[in-house]
This record gives structure tokens, C-alpha cells and sequence, in this order.
């Protein structure tokens, strides 16, 4: 590249630079003034008066010693950029007067280069030595004037270069200075901090995998009702979807509240199986110790007449309407065991008498009465947070497509749904954020 090409204006707004440095200063101070108040407030006599004040006077030292170091992360910062500003100021005033130097050697350059030819052909058309000799003159004048420019040319190479390494060198030096100052802080500089910046950056692409696993999981936990085979998988999948939920949560990228829901649903998943495991087990003693009363009793086939009594009380297979009864009560009961054990507490009688035997009854329908209540807990939830979040655009489509809905109504969706997006947003931070 040549001295002409390369010599130019340097980029860069000093003056911008510094206001946002006083930003870093004023922010600086702010903190700095903060951390004096909470060390006030902590041995203030009376700042037992407020639970809340005395809530922060327990942490006051370890608050205001974090605000310190917020200080001077701040206070160099602004120090730093303000000196680079400053540099970068001299910087581009060098490199204006080199772009200067240059243009006006250029032009004496060219023009002193076409002078001295102009003389030389004068020289050689002379007819006398006076006229020759002071062509002759004029030419060594601009020729000497060209090389003069040529020494301006490079000297305005030199100042420019010059300029551009003090502005890099002034660069290198303020981001030296910001960098050590939060490397020696300790404040959000942590592997947690690049795994939220890695968070961050994958946002959507783990929320859809979110989304597709609680699909898988309620999917599965639809088809575990009629195969129990699946209910494990359906509670692994709910277990991934609320894993995922809880990092995207406590990295802020999302709401709590959300965390709170998919979290909800795996937990009741795990309570109803347990509880479903529970209530075959109890089924199981139940008909044994039915089958020991009645062989205690001298029955000639107890094991007969009790299995009989189970299998008496289920539903008929034969008809339409009879399957349709009875696939609407497995769905009410969460599948089939629990439907048939269900049956059998509520209507098999044979051999059931005795304190043991209704404790047992008892003890199942409780055990089934867990699954239900689990898994409409969790179906409740889910359809609370939905009606609340989608109240606004409810209030939206009743404007667009039926006029004749009262304003009040419309608007009172509205305001619920505002209400339930602050409450969401109220609920989103993340962990380590105060600091």
C-alpha cells in the first residue's frame, strides 16, 4: 500500500465514547453510595424497627463488600474508557493533519513534477547559454521541490502510523484494565455465568425440545392407561421435560411459573404410579386374606368363590354401550387395573367382613383416590396457566369477530391477561442475577 492510499482519518466518536464512560463513573458512584447506606442502616440503632431493614442488615457486610467490587468494576471502567476516549481524540487530530500533509504534498508533488519537465524542455530548446543555463535553474528548483514534497509525504506517513498505534496501544491498555478489574471481582464471571451465556444462546432451540418431550411424556401417559407397561417412560420423558424447564428457569429464559408447571406435572406422575403400585399391592392382600377367612370358615373353594366375587363385579364386554361405559370409566380412573380395583372395593362382598378387611378397602380407594387427584392436579394447573395467558387474546378475537360483546367484558380480559404476563415476568430471573 502506498504512503498516499494508506494515510487517512481514523474512525471513531471520543465524545460518545465519554458519555458513555460517565455512565460507568456515575454508576460507579451510585454503587459506591448505595454500599455506604446499607453499612448506615446496619448500625443505625433503630433499623430494628423495620423487619425488612433488619432482613438486610443480616447480610449487610457481605452485600456491601459485593458492592465494592460492583464499584470498582465500574469506576475502572469509566476511568479507562475516558482515557482511551481521550487518546483516540490526539489519535484522530494526528491523522487529520497527516491526511492534510498528504494532500498538499500530492498536489506540490504533481505540481512541481510537471514544472521541471516543463523547464527541461525549455532547456533543450535554448538558442543562448544564458537562456539554457537558467532553465537549467528553474528545473533543479522544482525538482528539489518534488523530492521536498516526497520528505513531507513520508514524514505525514510516519505521524499517521504513529496515531493509529497510539489509539490501538490506548485500546489494548483500557480493555487490559476493564478485563482484570472483573476477572479479580469475582462477580459473574463463573462457569454458571458461560453456561447462561450458552443458555442463552440455544434459548429456542431447548425450548422446542422441551415441548417435544412433554409431548412424548403426555403422549405415553395417555397410552400407559390401557398399556401400564409405559407409565416408566412416560414419568422418564416428564422427568427430561422438567430437567430441561428447570435450566431454562434458572438461567432467566423463562418463567418460573412455567418451571413450577412442568415440574408439577412429573412430580404427580411419580405420585400417581407410586400410588398405583400401592393400590395392586393392597388388591393382592385384599383377596388373600379374603380367601384365608373363608377357608378359616370351612368354604370347599374359597379361592373360587373370591376370585368369582372380582370378576363378578366387572362390566360386560358384550355390546356397544356397555364398552363405551366402560371405556369412559378407565379413563375416569386413570386405566384399567384401577377401574376393575375400583369395582371391586366399592361391590365385592364375598369374604369381606372383618375390622382388616375395611381398613384394606379403605387403604385402596385411597391409594386410587391419590392417582386422581395427582393427575387433575396437574391437568388443573395447566389449565389455569393456559385460560390465564391466553385471556388477552381471547379479549383480542372477541373484538375482532363479535362486536357485540360489552367493552367491560373485553377489556377485563385484557386486564387479566396484562396482569398474568407481569406476574410472569415478575417470576423470571436468574439464578445469580442479583450479582
Amino acid at each position: 500500500m502506498s504512503a498516499q492510499s494508506e494515510i487517512a482519518t481514523l474512525p471513531g466518536d471520543p465524545d460518545g465514547i465519554k458519555v458513555e464512560a460517565s455512565k460507568y463513573t456515575a454508576t460507579a458512584t451510585a454503587v459506591r453510595n448505595a454500599a455506604n447506606e446499607i453499612r448506615r442502616l446496619a448500625t443505625d440503632s433503630a433499623s430494628g424497627e423495620s423487619e425488612a431493614v433488619s432482613a438486610l442488615v443480616e447480610i449487610s457486610d457481605d452485600v456491601a463488600d459485593r458492592l465494592d467490587k460492583l464499584h470498582g468494576r465500574y469506576e475502572t471502567a469509566g476511568s479507562a474508557l475516558t482515557t482511551y476516549a481521550t487518546t483516540l481524540a490526539t489519535a484522530q487530530t494526528m491523522a487529520a493533519a497527516a491526511v492534510r500533509v498528504r494532500d498538499n504534498a500530492v498536489e506540490d508533488s504533481a505540481n512541481a513534477t510537471r514544472m521541471a519537465q516543463h523547464y527541461e524542455d525549455e532547456a533543450t530548446a535554448a538558442t543562448t547559454p544564458d537562456e539554457k543555463a537558467e532553465a537549467e535553474r528553474m528545473q533543479r528548483h522544482y525538482t528539489e521541490s518534488d523530492e521536498s514534497a516526497g520528505t513531507d509525504l513520508a514524514g505525514a506517513l510516519a505521524s499517521y502510523r504513529e496515531a493509529v498505534e497510539m489509539r490501538d496501544t490506548a485500546a489494548a491498555v483500557a480493555a487490559d484494565l476493564i478485563s482484570a478489574a472483573i476477572d479479580k471481582d469475582g462477580l459473574n464471571d463463573s462457569l454458571w455465568d458461560d453456561f447462561s451465556g450458552w443458555v442463552a444462546d440455544h434459548a429456542e432451540l431447548l425450548k422446542a425440545i422441551k415441548d417435544v418431550l412433554g409431548w412424548i411424556a403426555t403422549a405415553l401417559a395417555f397410552a400407559s392407561l390401557i398399556f401400564p407397561v409405559l407409565a416408566p417412560f412416560a414419568l422418564a420423558f416428564a422427568g427430561a421435560t422438567a430437567l430441561v424447564s428447570l435450566v431454562l428457569s434458572a438461567t432467566g429464559q423463562q418463567s418460573w411459573i412455567e418451571f413450577g408447571l412442568d415440574f408439577l406435572s412429573f412430580a404427580t406422575m411419580g405420585v400417581g404410579m407410586i400410588a398405583g403400585k400401592a393400590l395392586k399391592g393392597t388388591m393382592t392382600v385384599l383377596k388373600s386374606t379374603r380367601v384365608g377367612r373363608l377357608a378359616a370358615a370351612g368354604h370347599p373353594n374359597p379361592l373360587r368363590a373370591v376370585t368369582g366375587s372380582f370378576n363378578g363385579v366387572l362390566p360386560s364386554k358384550v355390546g356397544l354401550l356397555n364398552k363405551l361405559s366402560w371405556a369412559k370409566e378407565v379413563f375416569s380412573a386413570k386405566g384399567v387395573f384401577n377401574a376393575s380395583a375400583m369395582r371391586v372395593l366399592t361391590r365385592s362382598q364375598t369374604g369381606a367382613t372383618g375390622a382388616a378387611d375395611a381398613a384394606l378397602v379403605l387403604l385402596g380407594k385411597s391409594q386410587y383416590s391419590t392417582q386422581i387427584i395427582a393427575a387433575t392436579l396437574s391437568g388443573t394447573a395447566g389449565k389455569i396457566d393456559t385460560a390465564l395467558g391466553s385471556a388477552g387474546k381471547v379479549g383480542d378475537l372477541l373484538t375482532k369477530y363479535v362486536p357485540a360483546v360489552p367493552t367491560a367484558v373485553t377489556n377485563g380480559l385484557d386486564g387479566v391477561g396484562d396482569w398474568y404476563e407481569g406476574v410472569g415476568e415478575k417470576a423470571t430471573w436468574r439464578i445469580g442475577s442479583s450479582w
